[in-house]
């Protein structure tokens, strides 16, 4: 420790093997009086976790499914949550054009499949497979396209 002034104290120490979170920071006069600052600092995990493996159930999914993921983690404290993200899904249907960003996927389900796939060339009747990211943020749920496969029929 070095009493730098009156109102400034500077000191080292080892934080290896102490629990993660906030610590309070005290500091004790010679004549035993003493002050506290709460949530002086906070020791955070300085290591990312470490995902093992991941299973998603059912492997391919039509729009509306459910969906089950399991990741396996370690971690050298603890992993406290594991968060969804993006899906990879591919479909297959016949085109029902709504404009040269966007159609829907008639893939023999109840409800066709929204696809956006930016200049698709794409018109109603040609047959297609679809891959891209499920997006549940836009309403209703839309496959976000990367890749689309044509099939011409006549």
């Amino acid at each position: 420790m070095n009493v730098v002034s009156s109102t400034k104290i500077t000191c080292s120490f080892n934080l290896a093997g102490k629990a993660l979170g906030q610590w309070n920071v005290v500091v004790t006069n010679p004549d035993a009086q003493s002050g506290m600052l709460a949530n002086g600092f906070t020791i955070t995990d300085p290591l990312a976790p470490v995902i093992n493996w991941v299973a998603v159930s059912p492997p391919m999914a039509a729009a509306g499914d459910a969906v089950h993921a399991a990741v396996d983690v370690t971690d050298n404290v603890g992993v406290t949550s594991a968060a969804a993200g993006n899906f990879l899904f591919a479909t297959w249907g016949c085109v029902n054009r709504i404009d040269a960003d966007t159609f829907e996927l008639d893939d023999g389900s109840k409800t066709p499949v929204p696809v956006t796939a930016s200049g698709h060339g794409l018109q109603t009747g040609d047959y297609a497979i679809a891959r891209g990211i499920w997006s549940t943020s836009a309403i209703p749920h839309t496959l976000n396209c990367s890749a689309i496969h044509v099939t011409k029929v006549n």
